[in-house]
């Protein structure tokens, strides 16, 4: 609490000097080079209001990150954006799924099996809504920058960001001809080529192509690959996987076309995007921690012990908390994902003071069959010519959605705002998943590498599920400018939502799960505007994630012998409500940059997924008998957050940019419901681990730019991101049943792990800049990331078999080259 008073009060006093025209001391990440040369910091554009403003102007807390920013921070995709911006945290999900957790604000965004849940932390792409998080952690190919929205965005962007939303921004056409290439190599011998071409503009149309060819390698090898046949068991679908080699690899080619038809009638201008990308990776290593109190984790206790007695690994053997070169996945085979959407974009000035824009975007995207490792065990021998798996993840199906958004943009000298429409489904494509509707395994038995599981292979009937959902919206934003100096913002929006689920796991006929309810979200907003580079805010909005029902756990019935789906899970809406006020300014002939927010914000209902290994349900038969394992969504209670953000730049001198940015959230749970408490092995909601929401992050940055020889620059950077003590898991380690069992294994330690200490990460940059190459300009870099190899655990899944982890990666560091025609 007393750090809490002395950053309050020194960003208190900072901001009270920044209305009165005095100096502050810092100045915000975002690095600009020709600002930096002119002597002032970049002027940037952002559309976090549906439309594009000046960022001082725009009375939001957003971060935007440009293409050159993303360049020198060697971001890939969205899990190197951690601690880059304020209040953002970014850890990836165990799986093999390419699922991010994010954290922002208190609010962790996460995926659930039931695929109809939607997160809190939306995620767009040209201001286009994606669903699903499955693949989410993609390739950046070409993007022009990447802006985040921090807090409630719900009456421009929907429902689904009660924490805020993260929007890519991609490049359009340059409208001139130019040819860039982009080579980099890297350790562990990573690879990455990207080339672009613009053609000249011609009678209003222009054009771009780019391409993306990268290979990311890893240090980190598979205990050994394993070949297993599921021809059987999915009746023919699939054949023969075979385990990788590697973990943590991937190879992507990507696609990126642009076309732009200005003028196409006076003051109508058509914008289309094309994205093609193919990805075939490993999943992240996971590695075992140790094992729960539960039942599940004292059958796998047995069953290690069971290999071990064999001459086999031991449960010391396969334990390592500490990020190894060999992790035990016998099981996780490699994926196949395909992605490609289409956006088209029209936007029409139809007179002075309206414009109006429409954007139709279609997007699939289809990942093959694979099985990923959740267990960090490997495959355990537990008889001669056979083999069991703990956990296994069993993916995946082909996702389809459709969006169309009309917007109108109005601009008068008293009102300004946006109305729109907006539409959106999502859904699965039948039969395209080959487990049909199984998405993990306990317990799976495995003869000659053949997945043994007689009666109960996976036919057509199952492979028919399939869920939609349906969002339909009308929204409106307008600011009544009071005067010169006040403005007033109020913003409404109602937003329907069907989710439709037709559940094939207990066999036919199925069972259907329907949601259907409306509800709205508002925002007041305040603005002050005392100079022309400051403005002063305060505003008052909300938003929040629809509810839903999803089938509960499968079993079978001890009487009948004929498996059953226990009584339906149903979860309620997620609401947040949030107060801001902030103040953005820029001083001394803008050389300073000055942007605080502070905010407070309750959550209600939140939503998380659960994962049982088992429960007791009723049969059909009036029997109770113990389910199968499942993994659900639940409310998980409430919970309320509040806090600090800063943002600051400044250009001291020609060539010099200094950054710091950070957040300090204090984050504390309210109410906790029942099953979530007994899940983490507390009975007070005081005891309850706040997991993976750091109090205190931030970033300080500092860039030189000097004059060589011509146009040729130096450029020397280094950046470093910070992150205070954090929880990796959710739930403590107790040691009472394997005590009542007998054993001496004591699984306390792992509580130990589940804190892990503030952690500085340093990142460096060194470019020689606009190097003549005859009718070309180069840039020659070398770079490290992580250049302190801090390997910190960053995340504990405790699954109820196995307490698995994921580890942060180690030091990089490589070469890149850059050719400009």
């Amino acid at each position: 609490m007393s750090y809490l008073k002395y950053v309050c009060g020194t960003s208190a006093s900072a901001l009270a000097l920044a209305i009165c025209g005095a100096q502050p001391a810092f100045a915000q990440t975002e690095t600009d080079e020709p600002a930096a040369r002119s002597g002032g910091v970049q002027e940037i554009v952002v559309t976090a209001q549906k439309r594009e403003e000046n960022l001082q102007k725009v009375p939001v807390a957003v971060t935007a990150i440009t293409s050159e920013a993303i360049a020198n921070a060697r971001i890939e995709n969205i899990t190197d954006l951690r601690s880059i911006a304020p209040n953002l945290y970014v850890v990836q999900q165990p799986g093999g799924s390419a699922i991010p957790t994010t954290v922002m604000r208190g609010q962790v965004s996460g995926a659930a099996s039931n695929p109809t849940v939607d997160n809190g932390i939306s995620y767009y792409i040209d201001g286009v809504y994606l669903g699903a998080l499955n693949g989410l952690i993609f390739d950046m190919s070409d993007i022009e920058r990447v802006e985040i929205i921090r807090g409630p965005a719900g009456t421009l962007f929907g429902t689904n960001s009660t924490g805020g939303a993260i929007n890519y921004i991609t490049s359009g056409p340059k409208g001139e001809f130019g040819v860039k290439q982009d080579l980099s190599y890297a350790r562990f011998g990573s690879f990455r080529s990207k080339t672009r071409i613009d053609t000249p503009e011609w009678n209003g149309l222009s054009a771009s192509v780019s391409y993306l060819h990268n290979e990311r390698k890893s240090n980190v090898r598979n205990f050994r690959q394993t070949t297993m046949d599921y021809t059987a068991f999915t009746n023919g679908e699939l054949g023969k996987l075979t385990s990788v080699k590697r973990l943590g690899e991937s190879t992507t080619d990507a696609v990126h076309a642009t076309l732009r038809w200005k003028d196409v009638v006076e003051g109508l201008t058509l914008d289309y995007k094309f994205d093609w990308t193919r990805e075939k990776s490993s999943g992240a290593p996971v590695y075992l921690i140790g094992l729960p109190d539960t039942l599940g984790g004292l059958g796998a206790y047995y069953q290690i012990a069971a290999q071990a007695a064999g001459g086999g690994l031991s449960l010391d053997d396969l334990i390592q908390t500490k990020r190894g070169k060999i992790a035990f996945n016998d099981n996780t085979t490699p994926t196949l994902t395909k992605t490609q959407s289409h956006l088209f974009v029209a936007n029409y000035q139809a007179n002075d003071w309206l414009s109006i824009k429409n954007s139709t975007s279609w997007r699939s995207n289809k990942r093959s069959g694979f099985t990923s490792n959740l267990d960090g065990t490997g495959f355990l021998d537990i008889a001669p010519n056979t083999q069991l798996g703990l956990l296994t993840v069993m993916c995946c199906s082909q996702l389809n959605q459709f969006s169309n958004e009309l917007q109108l943009n109005i601009d008068t000298d008293k009102v300004t705002g946006t109305l729109g429409l907006f539409h959106y489904t999502r859904r699965t494509k039948p039969g395209s998943n080959p487990w049909g509707m199984l998405t993990n395994e306990t317990f799976s038995a495995y003869y000659l590498g053949m997945r043994y599981a007689p009666g109960s292979s996976i036919d057509d009937f199952d492979r028919s599920f399939q869920y939609r959902v349906k969002q339909q919206a009308a929204y409106g934003q307008l600011t009544y400018h009071v005067s010169d100096q006040f403005d007033v913002t109020g913003g409404l929006r109602y937003t329907h939502d069907d989710k439709n689920f037709f559940d094939t796991s207990s066999g036919q006929p199925g069972a259907n799960y329907n949601y259907s309810k409306g509800n709205f979200s508002y925002l007041v907003n305040l603005t002050w505007k005392p100079t022309d580079n400051t403005m002063a805010y305060a505003k008052y909005s909300t938003s929040f994630i629809a509810g839903g029902t999803a089938a509960g756990p499968m079993a079978v019935d001890p009487v009948t012998h004929l498996p059953f789906i226990a009584a339906a899970k149903t979860y309620g809406e997620e609401k947040a409500k949030s107060w801001e006020a902030g103040v953005k300014t820029e001083l001394f002939d803008r050389r300073l940059r000055a942007n605080l927010a502070v905010f407070h914000v309750t959550y209600t209902g939140l939503q998380t997924p659960l994962f049982k290994s088992g429960e007791l349900v009723t049969a059909p038969s009036g029997e109770e008998v113990m389910s199968g394992a499942s993994q659900y969504t639940t409310n998980f209670g409430k919970a309320r957050a509040y806090g600090l953000e800063w943002e600051f730049t400044a250009v001291p001198t020609e060539g010099l940019t200094l950054g710091w940015s950070g957040s300090y959230t204090n984050f504390k749970y309210k109410k906790i419901s029942a099953d979530i408490l007994a899940a983490g092995g507390v009975t007070k909601v005081s005891d309850y681990p706040v997991s993976q929401r750091p109090k205190f992050m931030t970033n300080l940055s500092a860039q030189y730019v000097m004059p060589l020889v011509d146009d040729t620059r130096l450029s020397l950077q280094l950046d470093g991101a910070y992150r205070s003590t954090i929880n990796v898991g959710t739930q403590e380690f107790s040691n009472a049943g394997f005590v009542a069992a007998g054993l001496s294994y004591d699984p306390r330690y792992m509580n130990d792990l589940l804190k892990q200490k503030g952690l500085w990460t340093l990142n460096a940059r060194a470019s020689v800049m606009d190097i003549d190459v005859g009718p070309a300009k180069a840039t020659v870099s070398l770079w490290g990331r992580n250049i302190t190899n801090k390997q910190r655990l960053n995340f504990i899944a405790n699954t109820s078999i196995t307490a698995a982890g994921l580890f942060d990666d180690p030091a990089t560091y490589g070469v890149d080259l850059s050719i400009e025609f």
